[in-house]
């Protein structure tokens, strides 16, 4: 059995692993609950251990809406579904384990690199497929090259242990969100604008409800790194990283 000096010295750790099929989760409760609650209180406590500081990414879904106003760190959680109870479940279990944890909370994360809610959209503008979009879910969209740096900003401050919203710079609807990637589809491509039409969630029931508002507030983080890249530039960066990948 290997002792605590033999795994090689580091000061940080970041988990960004978890269980993230939002509808999965409420069928598949054991997995999402290993996943997301079990295994970061073992890592925590790991890290204690070992004299390093972890950083878990959570999520907006720890909330569940029901008010405008933006979510600050410090509000109640109130999951309104299982994936969101496990997450907010597995931000007390590391802070149990390990005081000196930093827990990031996430929202709408969108990038090249993974199947997301921009990538579709975009497949479904090359398709010329007319879509209908919602417009009653509000919440931030991320965009993993910011969210990446912000981390790592916190990481090389040796930032206060506690919770921060990490996110990006425009709380918008679906549509609205939708409407920001086919501006910047339009633009790289010369396209005419995508038809899409706004619509109430109720018309796309799924297994898992989301909250109608998981806008995070982030006025903490802001004391380390903030946001810089308003939306539409963050979607002309995403837009041309998709249509042409290096």
């Amino acid at each position: 059995m290997l002792g605590a000096g033999e795994y090689g010295r580091f000061d940080w750790c970041l988990n960004l692993a978890a269980y993230t099929n939002v509808d999965g989760a409420e069928t598949h409760v054991r997995e999402a609950t290993e996943l997301n609650v079990l295994a970061p209180g073992y890592l925590a406590a790991a890290c204690l251990a070992l004299g390093a500081r972890l950083v878990h990414v959570s999520t907006d879904y720890v909330f569940g809406g029901g008010t405008a106003e933006a979510y600050s760190e410090n509000d109640p959680m109130a999951p309104v579904q299982k994936y969101g109870e496990t997450k907010a479940d597995g931000e007390e279990s590391v802070i149990q384990a390990n005081l000196a944890t930093i827990i990031a909370r996430v929202s709408w994360l969108y990038g090249p690199s993974k199947r997301c809610f921009p990538v579709g959209l975009i497949e479904n503008f090359k398709a010329g497929k007319p879509l209908r979009i919602v417009d009653d879910q509000r919440g931030v969209p991320s965009y993993t090259e910011e969210v990446s740096r912000m981390l790592l900003d916190l990481m090389e401050a040796n930032a206060e242990a506690g919770i921060y919203h990490v996110a990006g710079s425009d709380a918008v609807n679906r549509f609205e969100y939708a409407e920001a990637v086919a501006r910047a589809y339009s633009r790289a491509t010369g396209a005419a604008k995508p038809e899409m039409t706004p619509v109430a969630s109720s018309e796309f029931p799924t297994p898992a409800k989301r909250p109608d508002n998981s806008v995070l507030n982030t006025e903490k983080v802001r004391k380390y790194t903030k946001p810089h890249m308003p939306i539409d530039a963050a979607m002309d960066s995403l837009v041309h990283r998709v249509l042409e990948p290096t």
